[in-house]
């Protein structure tokens, strides 16, 4: 039985309960929140708005894309023509592009891109410019432009906390691997393994690599922080993860 005496009121009374002044959870987050010294131009701002996962190709191809992939999510065949919604949506966005003829190329009919050629000057002079930083935000979907020299700086006060990180003389994930491939190997003679998770959770040692470190900037909060993240991309506990997932 519950004592309600000790029950604080606004638990008590649920009307209560929309007097209480609640702090909010969040907050206005820019699309871009450039951090970096130097300022973003118009169409740099224009090409970084589009997302870091947009990749610059020709119309024809992204057509053939959507076409393949919407045929792989009914299960029917590639002569399955695409519904009149999604027709009419890539028809608008074909008027909005540029059409060019490749230089020095044969071939007489225009090819449509999804950047003009200004913004694809642009975004390759971003890919080019080691002075900055891009990545996108722990949370949400805010795109962060920092200097690189401040972003490196602030990795290594990471590693500077010797009570987290310890410096090692050499690589050790040759020997990481093979130990964990030791405990596979034992798990299977016990039989807590079948054969098709042992091969699939053995590292390949000729693909292998040191794991790495990177950091998101957490734009969600005040003072902006970073998040540190470790990649662990063909790294010697990778396949273990994904077989267990």
């Amino acid at each position: 039985m519950i004592n309600l005496e000790h029950v604080e009121p606004h638990i008590q009374d649920p009307g209560l309960e929309s007097e209480i002044p609640r702090k909010p959870i969040t907050k206005d987050i820019p699309t871009i929140l450039n951090l970096s010294k130097k300022d973003l131009t118009k169409e740099e701002k224009e090409v970084v708005s589009l997302g870091l996962k947009f990749a610059p190709e020709y119309f024809d191809r992204y057509y053939e894309q959507c076409q393949k992939s919407y045929n792989k999510l009914i299960n029917k065949p590639s002569t399955s023509p695409l519904p009149n919604l999604i027709d009419e949506h890539l028809v608008v966005i074909k008027e909005n592009l540029q059409a060019t003829v490749p230089p020095g190329s044969k071939q007489t009919k225009p090819q449509w891109l999804n950047l003009s050629t200004i913004h694809k000057r642009t975004l390759f002079a971003l890919r080019g410019d080691k002075s900055r930083t891009i990545k996108p935000a722990d949370k949400g979907s805010c795109i962060v432009v920092q200097d690189t020299t401040d972003y490196i700086k602030e990795g290594k006060e990471f590693l500077s906390d010797k009570k987290t990180y310890e410096k090692l003389d050499s690589d050790i994930s040759h020997q990481t691997a093979e130990k964990a491939k030791q405990l596979l190997d034992k798990f299977y003679e016990e039989g807590l393994l079948d054969k098709y998770t042992l091969d699939n959770s053995t590292t390949d040692m000729d693909c292998l690599r040191p794991q790495r470190l990177y950091s998101l900037r957490k734009v969600h909060k005040t003072p902006h922080q970073l998040r540190p993240i470790v990649s662990c991309c063909s790294g010697p506990t990778q396949k273990i993860v994904q077989t267990c997932q």
